[in-house]
């Protein structure tokens, strides 16, 4: 029997669920700032167009505030904000955080088991990020960036970025990152 193979948990553990909570109402706030915002541009720079394509003031300014393609392109900012939040809220009790011996692993499951894993060899850079939200809730942020190799152009590495948010003993889980990468 390989021990390499052998996978141990060290660490298992889910984001806190506060600071989840207030980063899907964010979420939403920003929906609703990008549609207002949206709203009261957009026929500011119709009618600006308008008037210098034409140079009359033929059309009335206010009636774009309520043409319907408006509105409607502003609604489905807003519900695009709302869905990704309950998308958000929904994930909450299903995922989870796990450190192993040779890799770490985010599970996500609704419908169907969604797992990723990295090895630890792949992990090229890992930080602690902490924002106004997580000094507030007393968590932390870690991210970590992971080469992914792909056999075109040369064999070019891709680097992505994953994120474990709002852990409560977040220094630990790093230390415990940083230790087993190297």
């Amino acid at each position: 029997m390989l021990l390499e193979n052998k996978k141990e948990v060290i660490w298992e553990g889910k984001p806190d669920f506060y600071p989840y909570l207030v980063k899907s109402f964010q979420i939403i706030t920003v929906g609703f700032k990008t549609g207002i915002l949206v709203y009261l541009i957009f026929p500011v720079m119709i009618y600006t167009i308008t008037f210098f394509a034409t140079l009359s003031w033929e059309q009335p300014f206010l009636s774009y505030f309520v043409r319907k393609d408006i509105l409607i392109f502003c609604g489905f900012i807003i519900l695009l904000s709302v869905g990704e939040a309950i998308k958000y809220l929904i994930f909450y009790p299903n995922l989870k955080y796990s450190v192993l011996t040779n890799s770490l692993k985010i599970q996500k499951k609704l419908f169907r088991e969604g797992e990723v894993e990295f090895r630890f060899d792949l992990i090229k850079s890992c930080r602690l990020e902490r924002q106004w939200i997580d000094k507030y809730f007393e968590v932390g942020t870690i991210v970590f960036s992971c080469g992914e190799y792909f056999e075109n152009d040369n064999e070019k590495i891709v680097e992505k970025e994953y994120q474990l948010e709002f852990l409560r003993n977040f220094e630990e889980v790093y230390h415990m990152i940083n230790d087993a990468k190297v």
